[in-house]
């Protein structure tokens, strides 16, 4: 119970203390991570220093969910210990507004607790790049040096007296509230760095242990300070200098001779000044730099050896009791059943606007959001990274590491071994971490190959375009005999093979499902196969008539490509344009790629057409913004996607959330998407048919807005993004449960 001297009964409240300072998006981004926290039981403090940035203003926003508290002074030990103070919880709770919770963390932090005698609980950190530890198990002697090189747990240093002791380190550590003022807090004299180890070993001497836990993660982001410069190198050691000194006084002496301790202090600032001299050789720090860095460390020894005499200052007041009561931080409701679930895609929104990605990335938002644990991998450059994005933990993966061979194929073409090799590897790390229930992946690429062959966990395919159904239509591709040696051919192998040995397949279209089982030459089992549509998120909300541009406006959105049907596209625009004067057509998407005569398609076209008078009413735009699409789908009055095949075809369902009618071929998923709904055209291949439709609906807006409205009511009942991962939810559910 709050308040008690001895132990904590029943389940304890927690109180996250954040100390933050002119980091404003950050400390927004941290409060947004703790919504997804397993454990529910915790109150959020947020003590602000003498902020000159926009950090009242986000904390604001998140209204009455926080408590919020002023420090005036830039001192981080007054911080904590206004935190504490404002804390209700059994247990306070530190990290830093530049860090990131895993799910978890307080529920294996509050795990911890599980005797009288623990006094504080921490986990391990991970650098920026959410791989690397920035400190996993950390000690330190009584003069203030430290050692990150453990590789267990050291609860066994924590006695009266030890002259190494355990520490747990700020941007995640945990204490009893009420031993945390016992012993006196945090001492002011300790503006930053060793005022955790101070308060450490104060409980030990005071005869409780610490627990170091090998997990309970945050990743640590170390933004730029006051003290240290973008390329994250501290050059302002006045406050470390002067606190080591200070801090040994306190701990070390007299139990070692004063001349130990300063030699230990020497060597030390002898390897800080050399490590200095490195980072102005090789251009991270200025010569003006280094030349303040070691005068501010000449200030400090002096003043850490003055503070150091006079002992330490005046404690935490231990009669403090929390002003406010205990105030829940909100948290998403957790599901029935939470999942752990890995979804693959080497290609995401914004960098690639392809289907797959953003099929991915919308269902891994839309099941966040419901409170699942969802982890996105996707390709990265440089280093591997994990970040969280809008509840999602996306993880970049380098694919460029050597992969042992494959019983798989014999020939495996290297890039797509690569890739589903670091796809194997880093589920593989994930579920040694914590359980992972299901992975999920679309058919391009076979990025999930590897999965199935090292590990046990269930692989849930979403049949999507594949190169078997590719090749149909580049005959290029198909007249390229190292092409198809190299990739393609043992392509179409490896697609059969992970069809027949998924767990499960998610059909996004009846014709999908057909060509998966044309590919493998037989019947799909039924038991194996869900069929169920994509969606997208509602970007536009109902259309209104002020949106739509004030000429007739005719929209393409898609790869300049002959499955695309860029060619129907632009063999109809001289006709639509000549026969609609005040028409419009806009294009957008990929225009540079290879046509099946060489040239791109939109190279062929301008030199043929370029000089005619209606090319002033053609807008080529490329690939665009999320914005910029939205706003074309808008202000359009119908839209052309006359693909050869889709296998679902985002672009009908973009069309009809925006409420435009579509022109499509009666091929592939078109009929089942647009055919079942009438909510647009369904024409043969031929750009003389996709001219007529368009000046057919040009010439009759009612009708066009009646086609359009019929794919509005489809899109809200039937093809949202929240329709979509109700079906994909149940898909994973079921795999979990057969495994079970």
């Amino acid at each position: 119970m709050t308040g008690s001297s001895d132990q904590m009964t029943g389940s304890p409240t927690v109180s996250v203390v954040c100390n933050t300072l002119d980091r404003a998006d950050a400390l927004g981004d941290m409060l947004r991570s703790l919504r997804y926290q397993t454990f529910r039981n915790f109150e959020v403090v947020v003590v602000a220093g003498p902020c000159t940035d926009h950090t009242v203003e986000v904390a604001r926003s998140f209204g009455e969910a926080i408590k919020f508290v002023r420090c005036l002074e830039r001192n981080l030990s007054m911080s904590r210990n206004l935190g504490i103070a404002a804390a209700a919880g059994d247990v306070v709770a530190f990290i830093d507004d530049d860090g990131v919770p895993e799910p978890t963390w307080l529920a294996e932090l509050v795990g911890g607790y599980d005797s009288d005698e623990v006094a504080g609980v921490g986990g391990v950190v991970r650098d920026h790049t959410g791989y690397e530890f920035q400190c996993r198990f950390n000690r330190a002697d009584r003069i203030g040096s430290a050692n990150d090189q453990a590789v267990v747990p050291l609860d066994d240093l924590s006695f009266p007296g030890s002259w190494e002791i355990p520490y747990l380190v700020g941007t995640n550590s945990s204490f009893r509230r009420d031993l945390l003022i016992s012993v006196g807090g945090f001492d002011e004299e300790i503006e930053f760095y060793l005022d955790e180890t101070d308060v450490c070993i104060r409980l030990v001497d005071a005869g409780y242990l610490l627990r170091q836990l090998d997990g309970a993660e945050v990743h640590h982001k170390f933004l730029p300070s006051g003290v240290r410069n973008a390329e994250r190198v501290t050059i302002d050691l006045f406050a470390v200098v002067k606190n080591r000194i200070y801090f040994s006084f306190l701990h070390a002496w007299p139990e070692a001779p004063m001349s130990r301790i300063m030699a230990s202090h020497a060597e030390w600032v002898a390897a800080l000044t050399a490590d200095l001299e490195h980072q102005r050789s090789i251009g991270r720090i200025t010569s003006d730099d280094l030349e303040f860095a070691l005068g501010r460390i000449e200030e400090g020894w002096r003043t850490g050896m003055t503070a150091g005499l006079a002992g330490r200052r005046v404690m935490f007041d231990q009669g403090v009791v929390p002003s406010e009561p205990f105030r829940p931080f909100p948290t998403i409701d957790p599901p029935p059943r939470r999942l752990r679930v890995c979804m693959v895609s080497q290609f995401l929104p914004p960098a690639d606007t392809g289907g797959t990605g953003r099929f991915i990335l919308d269902t891994a938002r839309e099941l966040a959001a419901r409170g699942h644990d969802i982890r996105v991998l996707t390709a990265g450059q440089h280093h591997d990274t994990v970040d969280l994005e809008d509840g999602v933990w996306v993880h970049r993966l380098v694919n460029d590491r050597p992969q042992p061979p494959s019983a798989i194929h014999d020939d495996i073409p290297d890039r797509i071994w690569r890739n589903a090799g670091a796809v194997a590897d880093e589920v593989e790390r994930l579920n040694e971490l914590r359980p992972v229930d299901a992975v999920l992946g679309v058919m391009w690429d076979v990025e999930t190959i590897g999965v199935i062959e090292r590990t046990e966990i269930p692989v849930v395919t979403t049949l999507v375009t594949t190169m078997g159904i590719t090749l149909r239509t580049r005959p290029e591709w198909r007249d390229d005999p190292e092409f198809m040696r190299s990739l393609a051919t043992p392509l179409v192998e490896l697609e059969r093979w992970l069809i027949l040995r998924s767990h499960r397949l998610h059909a996004i279209s009846e014709a999908i499902l057909d060509e998966a089982s044309a590919a493998v030459r037989q019947p799909v089992e039924p038991e194996s196969v869900v069929i169920a549509p994509l969606g997208v998120p509602d970007h536009l909300g109902p259309p209104c008539a002020e949106d739509l541009a004030t000429d007739p406006t005719v929209l393409f959105v898609g790869r300049f490509e002959r499955r695309k049907g860029i060619d129907l596209v632009l063999g109809a625009i001289p006709t639509i344009l000549e026969q609609q004067p005040n028409a419009r057509v806009v294009l957008i998407g990929r225009n540079d790629l290879p046509g099946e005569h060489g040239p791109p398609y939109l190279d062929r076209f301008l030199a043929q057409h370029g000089a005619e008078p209606w090319m002033d009413r053609l807008d080529v735009r490329g690939i665009v913004s999320d914005d910029e699409l939205w706003a074309a789908y808008r202000s359009c009055h119908l839209v052309l996607a006359p693909s050869r095949f889709e296998s679902f075809g985002l672009i009908y369902v973009e069309a009809m959330m925006a409420g435009k009618p579509v022109i499509a071929l009666d091929a592939g998923a078109a009929p089942e998407v647009i055919g079942d709904w009438s909510t647009g055209r369904l024409i043969i291949d031929d750009a003389d048919a996709v001219a007529a439709a368009a000046l057919s609906l040009l010439a009759d807006p009612q009708l066009a807005q009646s086609l359009g409205d019929a794919g509005r009511r489809a899109f809200v009942d039937r093809f949202s993004a929240r329709a979509m991962s109700d079906s994909i939810e149940q898909i994973l559910l079921g795999v979990v449960e057969d495994r079970r």
